[in-house]
């Protein structure tokens, strides 16, 4: 019975429904809830974008005005000057550029035994003539590349410990004399903090914000004063156990993208852009939670809705199935007691005018023409045992035609027969006896079947028996049986016989 019930029609029909509730609700779900956080995602993306774009024009235009600074030294007659190493100008250059905090000429190794340096400290400016020390063309501020090339580049952050005292970068321009002989590089040094405050400033939703770094990782400028200290993102990455690899190659390679991290088991979202003027980085890192902390609440909410309307729609659903199916129910009780032979059993009324109240008057109809085909039957059968009865005595009557197997002792032949025929009675037929001597016998088959033919063979074998010791040929006897056969049988009735005297 638990098979048959859940095999049965009504819980397969249930379970379809409810399938196919719950796709469309899935589907539902899927567009209200994740596709909102899709969107979210591309929402933060892009602001993450635009601030990435106001810090890159910002570094330009302040890249710019230290570029024109330079090309404004290369013109005639200051670059002279400047390569003389001529203090004056040095100082003028100085003055004349709030934006930079020092500018030096270092001279290639063997052009001259000295650099020059001038600096502003407090409100006044400092001239020095500087030996070849070990930071000139020091790894930290030289691009190996640029230098090779004799290209203007961007040094990386440094400290200047012994006159600034503090963090700095300088934009590096080469210098040629009139014999177009290169001199020197030369250095114009800004502020680490004036140049990348701004950056400290960008933030995005609560708590989120912005740092540089370079390719390397190496912190340039960052709002944390604790992950300052670390100045390089990996070893602050290595303690936090971060994997940071996997951003920092893709900024090796200059690619901008976006990407998350965890840091102390807190998601975050990363943006990150490659600044290809000063090769720097910029990243734009925000709490994941934050991010989508606008659409948190409504997606629950959508969540919630979702798996109320569900239930509900399992509970109605499950309802209106079990109603619509309990008339099923009763008729299937019904039919099993009419299968018992309980045939007058009544039928439970359906309220409803619908296909189930169809089926009632179907079930009814069914039921009042068994009950008459059961009646029907009952008749047929009695007439059909009346019939086989009456059969039988015809049987056994017809049997009473058929000559008993008598022992002929004084004849060296052996005498058998035997009758089978298709039903009760029938046309086949033998007859035999002896007279006189002799054996007359009769082998014959009557034209059809049933009490006709077996009324016509009685008929036949009756006249055999009484014409056969009268005539002397075996002609003679078909003769006489044909002809009185003829003038008395007005039907389609004939037999085939074989006559014998021996």
């Amino acid at each position: 019975m638990k098979s048959s019930r859940k095999n049965s029609f009504s819980t397969r029909l249930t379970i379809y429904i409810l399938s196919v509730c719950t796709v469309i609700f899935l589907v539902i779900f899927i567009i209200l809830y994740v596709l909102p956080r899709i969107s979210q995602y591309k929402n933060v993306t892009m602001y993450s974008e635009l601030i990435a774009e106001q810090a890159e024009n910002q570094i330009k235009e302040q890249g710019r005005v230290i570029e024109r600074i330079n090309s404004m030294l290369k013109l005639e007659p200051i670059k002279d000057l400047l390569i003389a190493g001529d203090r004056n100008t040095f100082k003028s250059v100085l003055k004349n550029s709030p934006e930079i905090c020092g500018c030096a000429l270092e001279y290639e190794p063997g052009y001259k035994d000295h650099d020059v340096f001038v600096y502003r400290h407090k409100d006044s400016v400092h001239f020095k003539k500087l030996s070849h020390g070990s930071i000139h063309f020091s790894t930290e501020r030289l691009d190996k590349d640029a230098h090779a090339q004799r290209k203007s580049y961007w040094s990386n952050y440094y400290y200047s410990f012994s006159y600034i005292k503090q963090r700095v970068f300088s934009r590096f321009e080469p210098m040629y004399d009139s014999k177009n002989q290169f001199v020197g590089y030369l250095r114009l040094d800004i502020f680490l903090e004036e140049f990348t405050d701004f950056v400290n400033h960008l933030s995005l939703y609560k708590t989120g914000y912005a740092y540089l770094m370079n390719r390397n990782g190496i912190l340039i400028a960052h709002p944390n004063q604790e992950i300052r200290m670390f100045s390089d993102i990996r070893k602050y990455a290595e303690t936090k156990n971060i994997d940071y690899e996997k951003i920092l190659k893709r900024a090796t390679k200059e690619e901008s993208g976006a990407g998350e991290i965890s840091i102390d088991h807190v998601r975050f979202f990363v943006y990150f852009k490659h600044m290809p003027h000063t090769k720097w980085v910029l990243v734009v890192i925000c709490p994941h939670h934050e991010v989508f902390d606008s659409i948190a609440r409504i997606n629950d909410l959508i969540l919630i809705c979702c798996i109320s309307c569900l239930i509900l729609l399992f509970w109605v659903v499950i309802r209106v199935i079990k109603r619509l199916f309990y008339p099923l129910k009763q008729f299937s009780t019904v039919t099993r007691m009419i299968a018992d032979g309980n045939f007058n059993e009544p039928i439970p009324m359906i309220g409803n005018k619908d296909e189930i109240q169809e089926l009632r008057e179907s079930f009814v109809y069914m039921q009042k023409r068994i009950v008459e085909s059961i009646e029907n039957l009952r008749i047929s059968t009695i007439e059909k045992e009346k019939i086989e009865g009456e059969m039988r005595v015809a049987q056994r009557i017809q049997e009473r035609f058929l000559p008993s197997i008598p022992r002929i002792s004084k004849f060296h032949f052996s005498l058998y027969a035997r009758l089978e025929q298709s039903k009760a009675v029938g046309g086949d037929m033998y007859s035999y006896f002896v007279k006189r001597n002799c054996l007359y016998f009769i082998v014959g088959d009557v034209r059809g079947k049933g009490i006709p033919a077996a009324l016509y063979m009685a008929s036949v074998s009756t006249l055999f028996n009484y014409i056969a010791p009268r005539k002397r040929t075996s002609s003679d006897i078909c003769n006489t049986i044909n002809n009185y056969m003829s003038d008395n049988v007005e039907d389609d009735m004939f037999i085939t016989m074989f006559v014998g005297i021996d």
